[in-house]
């Protein structure tokens, strides 16, 4: 089924196809937020959607492993795909920072927006705690794009494999009017926690599992645990090959448990399918431990009848 609600108040995402200017999953950012993102820039990086995929929030996003996503990964794009910091006993701690442009801004499958949108990044990691936080904002703003993702987690890393488990807060401004069209926005829209779905504030919690490099599948099980009515569950696969070259191919599947009105717009079937993409990605050193990253990825998402070709470059410190 497809979505075509509009959610009704801060932080609600309306319907799948409502971000590109029909239904709108997500809300929205003042100008503001673009200046805080112009500040931040300098110093953001980039967990990885080839996740997943911010967002939470209410749209159809993104964006860590795969394109624009969160981590268990953070939204950032396109899936939950990205590529997220390390973490473990590998290192006392680690700072990456990283900024990204994506054609469109998808999470798990959902479409947050049709547009371009930037988002910086910011990583710190130490003995197996990250904090990650993630800004998005678009040329228009009046889009279901604009949030800031705060994602704290703790993974812990073996031979065979690594677990962990992530809580990211998705920060929305977007207010829907009367009309149930019309956004405002509200100054005060970080500190509106109420948990009615109307709040600014949805919380994901995301436990994981990634295996080792000759078997590097990673299951992701993820809830919303607050603001949203339903406790949307998602479950999601992803399996990232090296294919030469430099190259990485990584398939990406993706499904709902029941129904999830105000996240991923799906009904009360006991199984619905929203993402299903195949991520081509590659990131070359610039030296000065700089690096060039570059994503493009094919998004099916069955259960809003959608199909999208997103791509993303961006530069990782």
């Amino acid at each position: 089924m497809t979505a075509t609600h509009v959610r009704p108040m801060t932080g609600i995402r309306p319907s799948s196809d409502a971000r590109c200017g029909k239904r709108i999953e997500g809300p929205t950012m003042s100008m503001r937020k673009w200046l805080a993102v112009a500040s931040f820039a300098t110093s953001y990086s980039t967990y990885a959607m080839a996740d997943s995929d911010g967002p939470s929030p209410r749209a159809e996003p993104a964006p860590v492993s795969t394109v624009n996503a969160t981590p268990a990964t953070p939204l950032r794009g396109a899936a939950d795909g990205a590529t997220e910091p390390k973490t473990g006993d590998e290192a006392t701690y680690m700072l990456t920072e990283a900024v990204d442009l994506w054609s469109r801004f998808l999470y798990r499958g959902v479409l947050f927006d049709d547009q371009w949108t930037l988002q910086p990044s910011a990583a710190f990691s130490m003995y197996g705690v990250t904090a990650f936080v993630l800004a998005s904002a678009a040329p228009d703003e009046t889009s279901s794009v604009d949030y800031v993702g705060v994602t704290v987690g703790y993974a812990h890393s073996a031979p065979w494999g690594t677990i962990g488990v992530d809580l990211m807060d998705s920060i929305f401004a977007l207010k829907v009017g009367p009309d149930g069209v019309t956004r405002s926005l509200s100054a005060r829209y970080a500190f509106d926690f109420r948990g009615d779905g109307q709040g600014s504030h949805w919380l994901d919690v995301t436990a994981y599992y990634q295996g080792p490099s000759r078997f590097p599948l990673k299951v992701q099980l993820g809830a919303l645990v607050y603001n949203d009515p339903d406790y949307s569950k998602y479950v999601g696969l992803l399996y990232p090959l090296k294919v030469g070259q430099g190259f990485t191919l990584t398939p990406e599947f993706g499904t709902v448990i029941s129904q999830s009105r105000l996240w991923y717009f799906t009904n009360n079937d006991p199984i619905n399918v929203t993402n299903c993409a195949l991520a081509l990605s590659r990131t070359v050193d610039l030296g000065r431990g700089v690096m060039l990253a570059a994503t493009v990825q094919f998004v099916v998402n069955p259960e809003a009848g959608r199909v999208n070709f997103v791509s993303g470059i961006g530069l990782h410190m």
